[in-house]
């Protein structure tokens, strides 16, 4: 039994209990890399009649046979997409409405965010308590959420109850309670979160990012929960006017796969197409800072920090641009998985870290190609130089054989993307949300089989440009800028952990 208790306080401890000795790696300045131990087993084979040391053939890769996918639209503009699966008596389903962080004012950033909290909170003719039991007395779940390009409805529950369900969700979205007193509590929680922010050395790095990548002038350079001074100043009147004017059917789509069919689905949306009005709402456009012509090390202090969180970064494409599936087969083998050279090289190879991954991000506007890792703070710059290493090597030796590799992998995987009704959901929501044609996957998959290294290699000199590459580091200044500056890998700017640039000199052990 282990007991965690209030410093000084031992006597709170079960009795009997022995004090804990704890080991805390101290953080020192250019440290250098340890030897990572190897340790040496013996395997014993179990006996058998197969010899397993010959790998058998490969079958011919499987392609995906997608399944039937309906698509309608609402009297009201709402756009339905559904895929029937008899497989078991579950219902999965979303409203999806375009826009979320994109709708904020970026003079009041954290409106949206909080609109989803105090949705759920309730609705005109039930208190939270009340809506929480209707939702529990069926079995469903339900939960709404904010992110930087739309705000998401998400339920499932038992087919027979899908229209108990649908009217549930109907009554959280057309009818929310406005509680003055629910606005206060979730308004301090959100404050508290905010104040939490810079104890988070992934979340500085994230803000950091946002503002280099997209400039000050992109509402997604704000943090999508807002600041403290935005925060104290909005009031539910801020809320209701957003709702008024950004919760419309025009940006939405109803997403549904599970056990009912298209007659049930358009049944139970009666009561959506006729009360939920179209405003005709349309979505915010800002100018997307162009990539980088330069590369450049920004360093935000994180004092004393065990580790140091390191992305590296390059603006890229939105998802629905015709090179962002070759630049996921030619990051596969990069970072996109932990077979890829950044967790070998980092992890498996030196020890610095848990995992390091790159990926490209899915977006309606561009973003930014991420590679990243936390890793040891003694080993910040050395693990930043091998970010650079790595990659430059992946783009310089990139072969058939991982070409080959990244192909069975991504066919494979693709084949079991609708295993499961969460998945179908997914496949829906990014065909909505992003444009994409129905059968977009097996779309891919046809398009994966002709593509040659030199495609590959064509992609990666256009969106992974070593060179020209920004490198984000949150650790502890004091010990760990110094060697990040003495790589000479570019130019080293000290940021806050909003991005801005900072002018005091750090004392440097």
């Amino acid at each position: 039994m282990t007991s965690f208790v209030p410093k000084e306080q031992l006597d709170l401890a079960v009795e009997g209990s022995e004090k804990a000795f704890v080991k805390i790696e101290e953080v020192v300045p250019n440290e250098g890399p340890r030897e990572v131990a190897e340790v040496a087993t013996e395997m014993v084979k179990t006996a058998s009649n197969i010899d397993r040391s010959i790998e058998p053939p490969l079958g011919e890769a499987p392609l995906v046979t997608p399944p039937t996918i309906y698509e309608t639209e609402l009297s009201n503009g709402l756009k339905v997409y559904g895929i029937q699966s008899d497989e078991l008596p579950l219902v999965n389903f979303s409203i999806r409405i375009k826009g979320g962080q994109l709708m904020d004012d970026p003079a009041l950033p954290g409106v949206a965010n909080l609109m989803t909290d105090i949705m759920q909170e309730g609705t005109a003719t039930k208190t939270p308590e009340e809506l929480e039991d209707a939702i529990g007395q069926i079995g469903a779940n339900i939960s709404m959420y904010t992110s930087s390009e739309h705000i998401t409805i998400t339920a499932n529950c038992l087919a027979r109850y899908f229209g108990e369900t649908v009217a549930i969700v109907e009554e959280m979205l057309l009818e929310p309670r406005w509680d003055e007193a629910e606005f206060d509590r979730i308004k301090k929680n959100q404050l508290n979160r905010i104040k939490q922010r810079s104890a988070n050395a992934s979340t500085i790095a994230s803000q950091v990012s946002n503002r280099i990548m997209y400039g000050d002038d992109h509402i997604l350079s704000q943090p999508i929960s807002g600041t403290l001074e935005s925060v104290e100043k909005i009031t539910i009147d801020d809320l209701k006017d957003f709702y008024d004017k950004n919760y419309s059917p025009n940006l939405s789509a109803f997403h549904i796969a599970g056990s009912v069919n298209e007659k049930d689905v358009s049944d139970a949306l009666t009561g959506i197409e006729s009360k939920w009005d179209n405003k005709n709402t349309s979505i915010p456009e800002y100018p997307v800072k162009e990539a980088s012509d330069e590369d450049m090390i920004y360093f935000a202090n994180f004092d004393n920090a065990k580790q140091s969180t390191i992305r590296v970064q390059r603006m890229a494409i939105p998802r629905n641009d015709p090179d962002y599936f070759p630049l996921t087969i030619a990051n596969y083998g990069l970072g996109g998985n932990a077979g890829a050279k950044l967790f070998q090289v980092l992890r498996e190879d030196k020890g610095y870290t848990y995992g390091a991954y790159s990926y490209v991000p899915s977006s309606t506007v561009a973003a930014p190609f991420t590679a990243y890792s936390d890793v040891k703070s003694n080993v910040t710059p050395e693990s930043v130089q091998a970010f650079k290493d790595v990659m430059q090597s992946y783009k310089d030796d990139y072969s058939s054989e991982d070409l080959e590799k990244a192909r069975n992998a991504i066919i494979k995987k693709e084949a079991r993307d609708y295993e499961t009704l969460n998945q179908k959901l997914s496949i829906l929501q990014s065909i909505s949300t992003y444009g994409l044609p129905k059968d977009y996957i097996r779309r891919n998959q046809e398009e994966l089989k002709k593509y040659t290294v030199d495609d590959m290699k064509t992609i990666m000199d256009k969106y992974i440009q070593i060179d020209k590459m920004s490198y984000i580091v949150v650790g502890d200044a004091k010990t760990q800028l110094e060697g990040v500056e003495a790589l000479q890998i570019a130019p080293v700017v000290k940021v806050d952990e909003n991005g801005n640039p900072v002018d005091q000199k750090i004392e440097v052990n």
